[in-house]
C-alpha cells in the first residue's frame, strides 16, 4: 500500500477513517478503511465498494473527492481529498444558533452538493450535520455515501438492504424510511435538509434521544411537525419537512430557489452600500448645469423707421381714452346698484316695522289673553279641590 498511517479522523460502524500520507504526490489524504471483521462480508464489502465507486466517478467542488481504491487480502479501503477543517455537526456544538448570514452561506452549499448528487441518479439517505465537512475558509463538502441508494435501475447493487430493513440516523430520518423503506427518493434527502436547516436556525437538536426512546422519536417523526422557529425560515422548513411527500419541494434545486429568492433581493439592495458616493464638486464637474434663461430688454435702437413715433402717440392716445371710458361706466353702474339697493333696503325696513308692530301686539293680546286664563285655572282647580277634600272625609 503506497499510504502511511498517521491517525484517525473519526470511526463508524464498519469503517475507519484515517489520515495517511501518500507516498506519491507527499500530501496527506483521509483513508477510509473498512473494518477487518467485515471484509469476509460480500454483501458489506460489495457496498462499500460501490460506494468507492459512486464517489470516484462525482466531480463537484461540494463533494468530497475519491482519488484512489484499495481492495488487496484483508486491506479494503478507498482514499479522500483530506479536508482540514470541522463537521457541521462540531460546528454547530460549538457556535450553537446561527447567524442568518452564516445559515445562508453554508445552507446554499449543502443544496448545491445534494442537488448535484441527485443528478446522479443517487439518494443519499443520510443527510446530516456530521455528514457535512467546513473547511478553514468556509467551503462546503458533503460526504459519507455509505448507505446511498441509486435511483438507476442498472444498478441493484447498490440497492441491496433487505426488506424493511431502515436505512439512515434516525433524527434526520424522513416519514417515509421510517414506514415505507422502498419509497425513498429525491425528497427523502429533502426532508432531511429541513430538519438540519432548523437546527442552524434554533441551535439545538430537533429531538431529545436521551428521553426519547427509538419508538417515540420515530412516532414524533411520522406524525407531528417541528416546532416553529418563528424566524423567516418557517414556511421553508415546514414546506421540506412536509409528511406528505407530495407537498415538499420537487427538488432541491426548487428548494434553494424559494430559499433564496427574497434574499436576492436583500442582497441587491444591500450592494448599494458599496456605491462611492461622489463629492459635490466631483459631481459639478461631470453633471454640466444648465444656466438659467435670463428675459433681458432689447436696447433702443439709434434709428427708427420715419413716421413710427407718430403711430405709437396715436395707439397710446387711443388707449387712454378707451380706459378712461370703460372705468366711467364703471363707476356709473355702481352708484346705481348702491341707489336700487339703499332704496329697497328702505322698502324693506318700513315694512318689517309694520309687521314688528303687528306681532308686538298681537303678543300682548295673547298673553292678557293666557294670564286671564291661568287666573280663571287656578280658581277653578282650588274650588275643584276644597269640594273633593270635604267629601273625601266625609265618607270615614
Amino acid at each position: 500500500m503506497n499510504y502511511t498511517l498517521k491517525s484517525i479522523l473519526g470511526e463508524g460502524g464498519m469503517a475507519i477513517v484515517h489520515l495517511a500520507e501518500d507516498h506519491k504526490f507527499h500530501t496527506e489524504v483521509a483513508l477510509k478503511m473498512l473494518k477487518k471483521e467485515f471484509v469476509s462480508n460480500e454483501n458489506i464489502k460489495k457496498r462499500f465498494l460501490a460506494e468507492a465507486r459512486s464517489m470516484f466517478r462525482m466531480s463537484h467542488p461540494h463533494v468530497i473527492r475519491v482519488s484512489d481504491l484499495i481492495d488487496e487480502g484483508d486491506t479494503v479501503a478507498f482514499v479522500m481529498e483530506y479536508v482540514e477543517g470541522e463537521t457541521l455537526k462540531e460546528y454547530l456544538e460549538r457556535k450553537g444558533k446561527l447567524t442568518d448570514t452564516e445559515i445562508r452561506e453554508i445552507f446554499s452549499q449543502m443544496l448545491d452538493a445534494v442537488s448535484y448528487v441527485h443528478e446522479q441518479k443517487l439518494v443519499h439517505r443520510d443527510i446530516k450535520p456530521s455528514n457535512f465537512m467546513i473547511d478553514k475558509r468556509g467551503k462546503v463538502k458533503l460526504m459519507d455515501f455509505g448507505i446511498a441508494k441509486s435511483l438507476d435501475p442498472n444498478a441493484a447493487e447498490y440497492t441491496q438492504t433487505g426488506t424493511g430493513i431502515q436505512m439512515g440516523t434516525p433524527m434526520y430520518m424522513s416519514p417515509e424510511q421510517i414506514t415505507e423503506t422502498k419509497s425513498v427518493t429525491a425528497q427523502s434527502d429533502i426532508y432531511s435538509l429541513g430538519v438540519v436547516l432548523w437546527q442552524m436556525v434554533t441551535g439545538k437538536k430537533p429531538y431529545d434521544t436521551k428521553t426519547l426512546s427509538n419508538f417515540q422519536l420515530q412516532l414524533k417523526i411520522v406524525q407531528e411537525p417541528l416546532e416553529a422557529t418563528n424566524s423567516d425560515w418557517d414556511r421553508i422548513i415546514q414546506k421540506a419537512t412536509a409528511k406528505n411527500v407530495m407537498s415538499r419541494y420537487n427538488s432541491s434545486v426548487e428548494l434553494k430557489q424559494d430559499s433564496f429568492a427574497s434574499s436576492t433581493a436583500k442582497v441587491e439592495d444591500s450592494d448599494y452600500t458599496h456605491i462611492e458616493v461622489k463629492s459635490t464638486e466631483e459631481v459639478k464637474e461631470k453633471i454640466p448645469i444648465e444656466e438659467p434663461q435670463i428675459t433681458r430688454k432689447a436696447a433702443p435702437k439709434k434709428s427708427n423707421p420715419v413716421g413710427a413715433g407718430t403711430q405709437k402717440t396715436n395707439s397710446n392716445t387711443a388707449l387712454y381714452l378707451g380706459v378712461g371710458l370703460f372705468f366711467g361706466l364703471g363707476i356709473f353702474v355702481m352708484f346705481s346698484i348702491l341707489f336700487v339697493f339703499f332704496m329697497s333696503n328702505k322698502i324693506d325696513e318700513s315694512a318689517e316695522a309694520k309687521a314688528i308692530a303687528d306681532s308686538i301686539a298681537a303678543s300682548e293680546a295673547a298673553y292678557a289673553a293666557a294670564v286671564a286664563d291661568s287666573v280663571w285655572a287656578a280658581e277653578a282647580a282650588a274650588a275643584a279641590a276644597a269640594a273633593d277634600s270635604t267629601s273625601a272625609w266625609g265618607k270615614f
